[in-house]
This record gives structure tokens, C-alpha cells and sequence, in this order.
């Protein structure tokens, strides 16, 4: 009879007891989901979206004499005289935020590049048009204002030479499919979301395709940029 009761008593308790260990491994299970969930919203919160858009001036440099970048013909035999070209810029961002001050910026944008050159008071124009991601580590300071500096990696989609109002080449094949570029913006953010920024970009690649016929020397490109923004 003891032993039966004590055979009870003893199943009772490896029940109570399963359930107890049940009840703590749901009760950790549901603190480190509550945990998890709330370091995914913490992540997330480090995560901010934004479009931009805006106007630049372009112009391109040479390391070697200019000699007919744009198809056109040099009758002067001298190097026409470089200047600057108007263009425009549109795109979304990602700004992840590392630390207090720090972040870094994702862009995918499309730009107009370009530029343009008077060939004895001809006009010879150049407007390339291209895909743009970039990166960009940032530093805040002065709370609202911040300094970038990174690089893009730009793809070709569409090329317009122009000699005066006609246009005289669409074709890409002259220019490089992609360049890299080196970037350095100066901005200021309001507390609303919108900010505002200037930027100066630099192209490290050539622009022409050098296995072209007359394509054969470096010709690089500079952007001088203005645009306005939302951080939502």
C-alpha cells in the first residue's frame, strides 16, 4: 500500500515537474524571441531611406592633347577650348547608422555628365548619361551638418554628341561601359528630413574607350553637384 502510494505520489510529481521544465522553456523561448524582435527593430531603426535630386556643372580633363573626343573634326589643329556643361541627377538612398556621429550612405541615382567644346566658335557637345551607385562614410558634426567621403562605380546608358543643335552619335562604343569615380560632399540636414548638399566627384577612369579608333588617350570628367533631399 505504501509503495503504491509512494508510486503515485512519485508520478505525480515527474508531471508537475515536466511541466514546470515545459513552462520555463517557453518562458526563455518567449524572452529570446521578445529579445530577437526587439534587436531587428533596434537594427532597423539604425536603417533610414531618402531620395535626392538635383543639378551639376561637368567638365572633362585630358593627359594628353585633345584630339577629337566627340567625333566631331579639329579644324583648327589646336586644342579646343574645355567648358562646362549642364546637367541633372535623381535617385534613392540608405543611410545606415553606425554610430552617434557616423553613418554610411548607399546611393543608386541616374546622372547626365558631360561637357563641352568650342572648335573656332563650333560648338561641340558631350552628354553622357549613366547609372550611378555609390557609397559614401559620413561624419556628422555641429549636429545637423556632415562630411562625406567615398567613391562611385558609374555603368553607361546612354551617350548624345551633339555639333551645335544637330545630333551627330548615339553610339556607345567610343566610351567606356563603366568608370570609377571619387566623391567628396559637404551638407546640411534639417530636422524635418530635408537636406541639402554640394558635391565634387572626380572620375579616376577613362571615359573613352581606348581600343576605338581615335580613342586612344585618357579623358576623365568632373561634376560639380547641387541637390536637395528627404530622409524619411
Amino acid at each position: 500500500m505504501r509503495k503504491h502510494l509512494f508510486y503515485k505520489l512519485f508520478t505525480f510529481g515527474k508531471i508537475h515537474f515536466l511541466f514546470f521544465v515545459t513552462g520555463i522553456l517557453l518562458t526563455c523561448a518567449n524572452f529570446l524571441e521578445a529579445q530577437n524582435v526587439k534587436q531587428f527593430q533596434n537594427r532597423l531603426k539604425s536603417f533610414r531611406f531618402g531620395c535626392t535630386a538635383g543639378f551639376n556643372f561637368s567638365d572633362f580633363y585630358k593627359t594628353s592633347p585633345f584630339n577629337d573626343p566627340f567625333n566631331a573634326v579639329n579644324t583648327s589643329g589646336n586644342d579646343p577650348y574645355l567648358f562646362v556643361d549642364f546637367g541633372f541627377m535623381a535617385g534613392g538612398l540608405i543611410i545606415f547608422q553606425m554610430k552617434r556621429r557616423v553613418d554610411v550612405t548607399a546611393e543608386l541615382q541616374y546622372s547626365q555628365k558631360g561637357g563641352s567644346f568650342n572648335d573656332n566658335g563650333f560648338i561641340h557637345r558631350l552628354s553622357l548619361h549613366y547609372l550611378d551607385f555609390q557609397i559614401l562614410p559620413g561624419i556628422r558634426f555641429l549636429d545637423r551638418f556632415n562630411v562625406k567621403a567615398g567613391a562611385s562605380g558609374s555603368l553607361l546608358v546612354f551617350v548624345k554628341a551633339m555639333e551645335g543643335r544637330v545630333n551627330v552619335n548615339t553610339d556607345k562604343e567610343p566610351y567606356s561601359p563603366n568608370i570609377l569615380n571619387g566623391i567628396f560632399s559637404l551638407g546640411y540636414t534639417d530636422y524635418s528630413g530635408v537636406f541639402f548638399e554640394g558635391r565634387a566627384e572626380m572620375g579616376f577612369s577613362n571615359i573613352n574607350n581606348t581600343s576605338y579608333p581615335g580613342k586612344d588617350f585618357f579623358l576623365g570628367s568632373l561634376v560639380w553637384q547641387l541637390n536637395i533631399g528627404y530622409i524619411f
